[in-house]
């Protein structure tokens, strides 16, 4: 026996609306891998800092161990740690404001077509 299920999602309220405006407008002035870059290098910045700290604390105390050149080569690590914390943060938000965009335009597309079947799923 086949019966049609009618599914018919919320309208968008304001906030919703909202995002979309503003990610509509957003989405073509950033790049995917751009996107909140600067934000987000201060948590980068937030994140290496105690390791940085660490080694310039550590080092003077432990001057056998810890010569010039590997002082260097841990700070060079630690600002790729923190461009690259930056770079992810970025893009991860990216792809969820885009998701959340996707479904939000669905949901909208819905609304404007009305009963024509759209959202309509079959029980079997």
């Amino acid at each position: 026996m086949d019966s049609k299920i009618k599914h018919r999602w919320p309208e968008l309220n304001e906030e919703e609306r909202t995002f979309v405006a503003y990610w509509e407008k957003e989405r073509e002035r950033h790049r995917p891998w751009m996107f909140g870059f600067k934000k987000n290098l201060t948590m980068g910045i937030v994140f290496g800092a105690p390791i940085a700290l660490f080694f310039f604390a550590e080092a003077p105390r432990h001057r056998e161990l810890v010569s010039h050149t590997d002082l260097v080569l841990i700070m060079i690590g630690v600002v790729l740690t923190i461009v690259f914390y930056a770079l992810f943060r970025g893009s991860s938000k990216w792809d969820e404001y885009e998701s959340h965009y996707k479904i939000l335009k669905m949901r909208e597309n819905q609304d404007s077509l009305g009963d024509s079947g759209v959202g309509t799923m079959v029980q079997q």
